[in-house]
């Protein structure tokens, strides 16, 4: 049973004796660019489509025959991958590993985290991913590049995309040097699979946000003790020139309710105090 981004696209039946073995051949169309997962009884892999005006590099290199217990180490030919090592799991033969390098992300999986380099996908012809072993990649980096996106090489990781967990997992990455041009890295993934290149934009640390926040501090003290007695003596200010509104609105009032009088009698005025 063959199943294709998670739906089954072909079945066959065929019975095998002792050390026999047979070869099933399925043809699948891929309509995403990018990779599909491909699954036959439990033995998965990937199936990718690539746009020709997406991919940025790639290298084929054959490989012959693997043997357990011996160890790969090739160097590769491509902008960004420089060597690979790992051990097989299982012996293989006319086996070969491809490297596919793209400058955005492929349409069926989530983005990286971080400013992405480049997402790069190594795998062999034969064994699966689960059958790769203490996988190493040496990668570089340029320097434009990172001036440019305004980062350091030491937020330099490489990040390996688990198709079990559908998500990025970075990978212990080290620098091991570096020219005018590159920056070198050797990063510990384990196995092969889509990988990553990104870096982390460069933040403030601890010790500047622990001093900006204490100037913050004092210049907050400053203007609370400036400004509060000044608005305390503009408060006295507007308080006396209440007072003296009332009170001359007072003689205003006695002054008008007086004219409602006779002259004749002013003891009778509200606001004059009749005489003994």
């Amino acid at each position: 049973r063959l199943r294709f981004c998670g739906a089954v696209v072909g079945r066959e039946n065929f019975l095998l004796g002792p050390g026999e073995s047979k070869t099933l051949t399925f043809t699948v169309r891929g309509e995403r660019t990018g990779p599909n997962p491909v699954e036959v009884d439990g033995l998965k892999a990937c199936l990718w489509v690539i746009n020709s005006g997406e991919k940025s590099g790639g290298a084929v290199s054959e490989l012959a025959v693997l043997r357990v217990g011996t160890a790969v180490d090739l160097d590769v030919e491509t902008p960004t991958v420089l060597r690979i090592s790992f051990n097989p799991a299982r012996d293989a033969e006319n086996e070969a590993i491809e490297i596919l390098e793209f400058e955005r992300c492929p349409e069926n999986v989530r983005r990286a985290p971080g400013v992405v380099r480049s997402y790069i996908s190594i795998s062999l012809r034969r064994l699966p991913e689960s059958d790769i072993e203490n996988a190493v990649i040496w990668f570089r980096v340029g320097r434009s590049w990172l001036s440019r996106a305004g980062l350091s090489g030491g937020s330099v990781a490489l990040h390996r995309y688990s198709w079990e967990r559908e998500k990025w997992e970075r990978v212990t990455t080290e620098r091991i040097g570096g020219t005018d041009e590159f920056v070198y890295f050797a990063a510990r993934p384990g196995s092969l699979s889509l990988f990553a290149i990104s870096a982390e934009p460069a933040g403030p640390g601890w010790p500047i946000i622990a001093a900006c926040a204490a100037a913050c501090l004092v210049a907050l003290l400053i203007v609370r003790a400036v400004v509060r007695p000044r608005m305390r003596s503009g408060g006295r200010k507007h308080l006396r020139r209440l007072s003296v509104l009332r009170s001359a609105r007072s003689r205003h009032r006695c002054r008008k309710s007086s004219a409602l009088f006779s002259p004749s009698s002013p003891a009778d005025s509200p606001c004059r105090r009749p005489r003994p």
